[in-house]
């Protein structure tokens, strides 16, 4: 049965030494799903979504199956500096204002 290595990346990487023995590529590809799932979950606030977060699956010669990304794409509407939405400018104010069109205030 095949061995697939599932290695984690985020500002460090944690290599898989061990790896899964699964009877293929496909079954590789759900352990993965799962196995990231439980990583989310178990450790949402502690990942920094600035950084490439993301989980190689490969097989025992180290060669790429397949990769699973992860992202969070803010909104503009989204003030960063408190990272709340602003109370005195509307989502679309925040749009029109990154566009140089003028608000509706």
């Amino acid at each position: 049965m095949p061995r697939f290595y599932f290695h984690v990346f985020d500002s460090a990487a944690v290599l898989d030494p061990e790896g899964a023995e699964l009877p293929n590529w496909q079954d590789a590809q759900s352990h993965a799903i799962r196995y990231m799932g439980e990583i989310l979950q178990s450790n949402a606030k502690l990942i920094d979504w600035h950084d490439d977060f993301h989980m190689d699956v490969t097989d025992k010669t180290g060669l790429l199956l397949f990769r699973l990304d992860f992202s969070i794409v803010r909104s503009v509407a989204l003030n960063y500096t408190s990272g709340l939405i602003s109370s005195d400018a509307s989502p679309m104010s925040a749009v029109a204002s990154r566009h140089g069109e003028p608000s509706d205030k």
